[in-house]
């Protein structure tokens, strides 16, 4: 530049006065020429947005591995982009460096618009080996914390391209940055599969449940299958959150028989995934439940106090169940205690006198809904076991309701409103007497 501007080579002694200016009614090419010249004479003058003659230089090295080869976006000529020339034989082009830095100007130019054209022509233009070279000659200029938003669009088109399929996870751009990976919006199937070893079919199905996502298309002649992934990692984030029947019996501490008479009574819900056979259920509200039934950390226990299998125990034939101590301890009737740093239902204590004050409870409650025990007519009526059965059969009155046990023994219930019609035909039998 110092030559051109003295008039001649130092080198060869050549007369730039002598020379004609070629004339070039380009706009792109005049507007970045005219740019470069602005800034030669006021270096505070910037060439595009917020960038100096050296910085846009800079810039230019390295977008000239995306534009080599391509097409001239100014249309001053119809021939591939060539700006590298061979050192050994010495051949320089002007006109072509100066289409070189039009071409540049323009790809900044409506940003990130026409960077985005000349990523989409460049990606089509080359494949693997001498993609990945132009590629990670181009990134070179991330290093410099300037261009910081040419990286930031950069970043942005390629999550835009892996969402679409068009590139995979092992590209670049996230091999030099894994941490975008986390921004993208699709994943493809074949990746949630080796993630997850979730098989296809089951993702399918999960698609055809609403739990999962899957978007598909074509892509040069092929099928490919995108999984959203909001949607997959929610799926996944509840996935963890459920367990089986037998961890929620560990966890409270009963048989899975006892889990299905818990589930059956709605303290806890059962979840199916999909078309799954197995049920899950949520271990936050397992752990709830164990929570709310828990009792109370204490040094010592009174001796007058039933753990809680020998609870199950000692009055099975009371029908006092797990739904029992899970109701009346929701309730405040139960108040069970532990000594124990486990926290499970199987390692809480009750007074026996609560216990026995619940199944008051649970006789009256009986008594309202089945009626009364036998043995408690026959104490109402004051009359013997074999009288009471003659006069059910002389008088064909039959129990409210009858309860089959497990062993075949049966018990017999009755209404007060039979028991009535009982104390009636007693009364008239003993007028006639």
């Amino acid at each position: 530049m110092t030559d051109f501007t003295n008039g001649s080579c130092e080198k060869c002694s050549f007369n730039y006065e002598i020379t004609e200016s070629a004339i070039n009614d380009n706009l792109i090419l005049k507007k970045s020429q005219q740019q470069l010249l602005n800034c030669i004479w006021e270096k505070e003058r910037y060439v595009i947005q917020n960038h100096n003659f050296g910085q846009y230089f800079r810039l230019a090295n390295s977008s000239y591995h995306l534009l080599i080869d391509g097409i001239d976006y100014t249309e001053m000529t119809t021939e591939k982009l060539s700006f590298f020339y061979n050192r050994s034989r010495c051949e320089k082009n002007g006109t072509k460096l100066a289409n070189a830095l039009a071409n540049v100007y323009w790809m900044y130019l409506d940003f990130p618009r026409n960077f985005y054209i000349v990523l989409g022509d460049f990606l089509n233009r080359y494949e693997r080996k001498l993609r990945y070279e132009r590629l990670k000659n181009f990134e070179i200029i991330f290093d410099d914390q300037e261009f910081i938003w040419v990286q930031e669009a950069y970043n942005t088109y390629f999550l835009e391209q892996i969402d679409e399929g068009y590139i995979r996870k092992d590209f670049s751009v996230f091999k030099r940055n894994p941490g975008l990976l986390a921004d993208r919006r699709k994943v493809r199937r074949e990746e949630v599969r080796q993630l997850t070893g979730i098989a296809y079919e089951k993702l399918h199905e999960l698609n055809d449940y609403n739990e999962l996502q899957i978007e598909m298309k074509y892509l040069h002649g092929q099928q490919r299958y995108l999984v959203e992934k909001t949607t997959l990692d929610v799926y996944l984030k509840n996935r963890q959150s459920l367990i089986s029947k037998k961890e929620v019996s560990l966890i409270i501490g009963v048989t899975a028989d006892s889990v299905q008479k818990i589930v059956n009574t709605g303290f806890i819900t059962p979840i199916r995934v999909a078309n799954s056979p197995k049920v899950f259920f949520q271990i936050q509200e397992v752990n709830k439940l164990v929570l709310d039934c828990l009792g109370e950390f204490v040094e010592e226990i009174s001796p007058s106090m039933v753990n809680f299998h020998s609870v199950l125990f000692k009055y099975a034939k009371y029908a006092f169940t797990i739904l029992e101590i899970i109701a009346f301890t929701y309730s405040g009737h139960l108040k069970p205690l532990r000594v124990s740093e486990i926290q499970t239902l199987a390692d809480n204590y009750y007074e026996e006198g609560e216990i026995k004050a619940c199944l008051e409870i649970l006789k009256k409650r009986r008594q309202e809904e089945k009626g009364l025990y036998f043995n408690d007519v026959m104490k109402i009526l004051k009359i013997g076991e074999k009288r009471l059965w003659r006069l059910l059969r002389e008088e064909d009155i039959e129990a409210d309701y009858i309860l089959v046990m497990k062993d075949g023994r049966k018990r017999y219930f009755f209404k007060k409103e039979t028991v009535t019609k009982i104390r009636g035909y007693i009364e008239l039998l003993e007028g006639l007497s």
